[in-house]
């Protein structure tokens, strides 16, 4: 007759302990029906875990899975819960036991708990939502360091109004762009003001002072033209000061205004013709400028 065991042996510490230094196992795989890992290893491992990942999800993830039992996403929900409600947790809270008795009373009969191979969340989804928790984190820490305490939909107006006035300006010195945000922040204050018919004329004021210090306060098009574009305004300035009529009222004079038909006729299509036909035209065509020469000659 086999006698009834009245000890386990840690696989963490490598010592002997009675069974009540161990947490009872869903695991039918685990002999005596214990973790092999004595409650002060299981502690251990969870905190390590915590410090390793900084997060609780991500080191129960890792712990069930180095002692062999299912991480299930809505016992850790409980787990998380009673946690939050504990406030701050002492060194030696115990995780393990606290989710194996969660997971104990939360199992329905169809739930199918033993083994790690039941979990059902990869560790690769718990990263993801950790690193994007982390981001809108980071983020709102971001906006509130540029811009205060505002309303989310307060953040996206002044983000967007910033970009509109950074845009094309390169690197920025701090000061510029303190004010640039200064002035965001009044626009939105007027904005506000606006919407619920208040005075701005304050606001209006802060604003003009603020484009006058970042000398952006002169509307007109500065920016500095090329001599393709001085040339195409002086032609458009040129046609406006005419009728349109007046530049098609001779056709035939105009009709080669750049002296490229001409070009093409003399030292294309003329060569060409004398190669393929054998003809001798020699003659090249008067330009629009050689026509005006001569006849400024003839009137001389």
């Amino acid at each position: 007759m086999a006698l009834p065991i009245k000890e386990s042996f840690c696989i963490g510490c490598g010592r002997t302990y009675d069974l009540s230094s161990f947490f009872v196992s869903p695991n039918p795989l685990h002999y005596n029906k214990y973790l092999p890992y004595c409650k002060e290893c299981c502690g251990t491992m969870v905190r390590e875990n915590i410090k390793k990942y900084q997060s609780l999800e991500h080191a129960m993830w890792v712990s069930c899975a180095e002692v062999g039992i299912p991480f299930v996403r809505r016992v850790f929900t409980y787990l998380e819960e009673k946690v939050k409600a504990n406030g701050k947790v002492s060194r030696g809270y115990n995780y393990m036991g606290n989710y194996l008795q969660l997971m104990k009373m939360h199992r329905k009969k169809s739930d199918h708990w033993e083994s790690f191979a039941d979990t059902d969340v990869a560790l690769g989804e718990i990263e993801t939502v950790q690193k994007h928790e982390l981001s809108i984190q980071a983020e709102a820490e971001k906006f509130q360091l540029d811009w205060g305490y505002q309303e989310v939909e307060d953040y996206q107006y002044l983000e967007y109004r910033y970009d509109e006035y950074t845009r094309d300006l390169g690197v920025l010195s701090p000061s510029q762009e303190t004010l640039y945000r200064r002035l965001c922040l009044v626009e939105l204050a007027i904005r506000k003001k606006d919407n619920n018919n208040e005075e701005t004329k304050d606001e209006q004021k802060q604003m003009i002072q603020l484009m006058k210090t970042l000398g952006i306060d002169n509307f007109e098009n500065s920016r500095d033209m090329s001599m393709q574009d001085k040339i195409i305004e002086a032609q458009i300035a040129w046609m406006e000061e005419e009728e349109p009529a007046y530049h098609y009222r001779d056709l035939e004079k105009y009709k080669d205004f750049l002296g490229a038909g001409t070009y093409w006729e003399n030292h294309v299509i003329r060569p060409l013709r004398n190669v393929l036909t054998g003809s001798k035209e020699y003659t090249l065509k008067e330009t629009k400028d050689e026509r005006a020469a001569i006849e400024e000659g003839e009137k001389t």
